[in-house]
């Protein structure tokens, strides 16, 4: 039998939280696998099952359940076994309270921990779902922070940034004022007052220019390509090019400078997002620092739940009605367990 030693000081933070952004892996950690029997996938799927006993919601599938043991949580040193699997003492000692607290902070902040890890890349990717705690660790501490300050703060380059702040955004935990991944910046405008919106000229997306410049004309306030792509919908793209023509056919003007995006595109943790960062991110970061010493308080939850099996089953249940919900296919569809 292949064993796998658990990961140490931030890389445990890093790998735990790979272990956590699915309510279907929290649910497996928190109360399917065992500590000394070796369970099967089908055993897995039958203990997730009577926890959602009467609530109308099917848990996953045996085979996602065993994947997650073989191709996520063995090879971080989590489970040992190979067509069983049980809970190393690391496994028990960091993840399963971990797990616990997860469940009941999705339940708490009303938000799948998927929704706010994201996805990783592969079952061993451990960079998505850290720079995405981290992310937000970082906004909870300042009042806001621009797209290229959280780039310097993580020490990474590229799009990744961005990708994480809209679905971060998406999922309500921040404000993020941005035009987009690959736009250099935005430039405001305003309708100029007296003219007609119904004289707008375009060979294309002729319907969408004209309820832009009614929009326009019948709001006075500046206008970008970010916030009249939320209005109209459209891709902020599009936004800036029937701006800049609206602009060409002297029914808009200019009323401001151009701004980088990566400069001054802002983020700001919402009052949901601080409902994930201070019951749980935090408590969690500090639980696996080496040097914390002992666990004790980090396992409250865990203890509260075994010693309230009805409130550890409702939680159960809607923090797997939230996964659900954040990831609809997965009701009728097998997926492998790469979220």
């Amino acid at each position: 039998m292949v064993q796998f030693s658990y990961p140490k000081q931030e890389e445990r933070f890093r790998a735990l939280l790979t272990s956590l952004n699915s309510e279907f892996k929290n649910v497996t950690l928190f109360s399917c696998l065992d500590t000394v029997e070796y369970r099967s996938a089908t055993d897995l799927r039958r203990a997730y099952s009577e926890l959602l006993e009467n609530s109308g919601l099917n848990p996953p599938n045996a085979l996602i359940l065993g994947s997650y043991c073989s191709r996520i949580f063995n090879p971080l040193g989590i489970t040992e076994g190979e067509k069983t699997w049980k809970l190393t003492p690391d496994g028990s000692n960091y993840n399963r309270p971990a797990a616990a607290l997860a469940i009941k902070t999705a339940n708490y902040a009303n938000v799948s921990f998927h929704e706010v890890l994201g996805r990783a890349n592969n079952p061993q990717d451990t960079v998505g779902p850290y720079r995405r705690a981290k992310i937000l660790m970082r906004l909870a501490d300042v009042k806001e922070a621009s797209q290229i300050d959280l780039k310097r703060s993580l020490g990474v380059e590229g799009t990744s940034v961005h990708f994480h702040l809209v679905g971060l955004a998406d999922a309500g935990l921040i404000d993020y004022e941005s035009i987009g991944r690959g736009e250099p910046g935005w430039a405001p405008y305003k309708w100029i007052e007296g003219r007609d919106p119904n004289k707008v000229k375009f060979r294309k997306r002729t319907s969408l220019a004209l309820k832009a410049a009614k929009k326009m004309s019948e709001n006075p306030k500046e206008w970008t390509c970010y916030n009249l792509s939320k209005e109209l919908p459209c891709t902020s793209a599009h936004a800036a090019i029937i701006l800049g023509r609206l602009a060409k056919q002297n029914l808009a003007k200019r009323v401001g400078k151009f701004m980088s995006a990566s400069k001054h595109s802002e983020a700001r943790i919402t009052e949901k997002g601080r409902r994930v960062v201070d019951p749980f991110l935090n408590p969690t970061y500090e639980a696996v620092n080496p040097n914390n010493g002992s666990l004790e308080d980090y396992k409250e939850t865990l203890y509260a739940y075994s010693d309230d099996p009805n409130l550890a089953q409702n939680h159960v249940v809607g923090a797997t009605q939230l996964y659900l919900d954040a990831s609809p296919f997965l009701k009728n569809q097998i997926i492998a367990p790469t979220q």
